[in-house]
């Protein structure tokens, strides 16, 4: 079957953290003998925000992620950029997106949209004047957080109205959608995937160390994430304790707030703030630690907590809609949203109890629930249940470029 990913972001190489988890599922789609393309929604740039036109890369672009043909767009609006105009450009420079992939790979079986807006909005529009079927799959944290005015949810419903399936990738979230959105028969859940590097890459099982132990957390430092949370918790567990640290990666808006915070609280030489980090960094920092602890007030997944799962670390988490989905017991401790002492609690209890935990096992049921494998089949008995072999215009096999 032939599918055209259409992604809220894709990363520019593969060591780009941004829309990473886009690009996951897509090369796990690849590897299962779809055949994939993408075409990611135009970057629209404001004339008035432009201060050099000579550096921005203007235009249509095709690119090859392995055997991936990647398309992309970037132009300019003449015209004030608000949210009406800004919807009416991105469909238009995307349907001409679309017939140019066409032309140049022949017409997808479907499109797998990810992301009502912008992603879903170009699959519907696509759908309206090509006929092209599309899938859904929401990520956005906008309906938990009630960002969505009443039109904005009258474009959801018909976008994910008009869907073959819509899915979203927690089971509470699935509840949010269907509360919010609401269509025939309900979403569906379908998790996230681990990325390929932490499937196939051997990892050493750590040694309790009593005389150092690391929490860490990888966040976009945003009130949403809440970690000012996480530094008082840790306080009022680990104050003065030098054996015990916390890293914190990541960069956002909050970041200099934060550090200021830490030093208020007097945890100079208990906790590092790492900044951004590569993918490979990331993955570094997490052997390194000891447990990841998720402190955020509002989550539709966490792929950073499957990630330090498989790696074979326990995770604390708040119940934020996510985590619920992704956190056993045997794996670590969910706590409610918001709450200092639990949270503290929490961290306390995996450290003193760490040994007990079976780090093999972690990374096996990880692997068994959010491996490339256990998501593709997922995704591909979906396909198949709307668009069974003999109605696909193509059959299976890698992208041709």
């Amino acid at each position: 079957m032939h599918v055209l990913v259409i992604p809220a972001n894709y990363p520019d190489e593969t060591n780009d953290s941004k829309g990473c988890f886009f690009r996951d599922q897509v090369v796990a789609l690849n590897d299962s003998g779809c055949r994939v393309g993408v075409l990611i929604p135009p970057v629209l740039y404001s004339w008035l925000k432009i201060r050099n036109f000579s550096k921005l890369p203007f235009g249509h672009s095709t690119l090859h992620d392995g055997a991936i043909p990647v398309l992309r767009h970037f132009s300019i609006l003449w015209i004030p950029l608000c949210k009406y105009f800004y919807i009416k450009a991105s469909k238009y420079y995307a349907l001409k997106m679309y017939q140019r992939y066409v032309s140049q790979y022949g017409k997808p079986d479907f499109i797998h949209a990810h992301c009502v807006f912008y992603a879903g909005i170009i699959a519907h529009a696509i759908h309206k004047k090509h006929g092209t079927s599309y899938f859904l799959t929401e990520h956005s944290t906008a309906y938990q957080r009630h960002l969505l005015n009443q039109q904005e949810l009258y474009i959801a419903s018909t976008v994910a109205g008009a869907a073959q399936k819509c899915l979203a990738v927690s089971k509470p979230f699935v509840e949010k959608l269907d509360q919010t959105v609401g269509i025939t028969g309900g979403w569906k859940y379908v998790p996230n995937v681990l990325a390929a590097e932490y499937q196939n890459t051997f990892f050493a099982m750590p040694e309790f160390n009593p005389e150092e132990f690391n929490f860490c957390n990888v966040s976009w430092l945003s009130p949403k994430k809440n970690i000012n949370l996480l530094l008082y918790s840790f306080r009022d567990a680990f104050k003065d304790d030098l054996s015990v640290t916390l890293s914190i990666a990541g960069d956002g808006e909050q970041k200099q707030e934060l550090e200021l915070l830490s030093k208020e609280l007097g945890l100079e030489r208990q906790v590092q703030f790492l900044g951004r980090l590569s993918r490979d960094a990331v993955r570094d920092l997490m052997v390194k630690s000891h447990v990841y602890v998720s402190s955020s007030d509002v989550e539709t997944f966490g792929v950073t907590l499957i990630e330090m799962l498989s790696v074979g670390r326990p995770v604390i988490a708040t119940r934020s809609g996510g985590p619920e989905s992704i956190i056993e017991h045997r794996d670590g401790i969910l706590v409610p949203v918001g709450d200092r002492q639990a949270l503290s609690d929490a961290m306390q209890c995996v450290k003193n109890q760490y040994a007990q935990y079976d780090f093999q096992k972690i990374r096996e049921r990880c692997l068994a629930r959010f491996g490339s494998n256990a998501v593709a089949t997922q995704l591909r008995e979906i396909y198949v249940s709307a668009f069974p072999a003999d109605k696909c215009n193509n059959h299976d096999g890698a992208a041709q470029r």
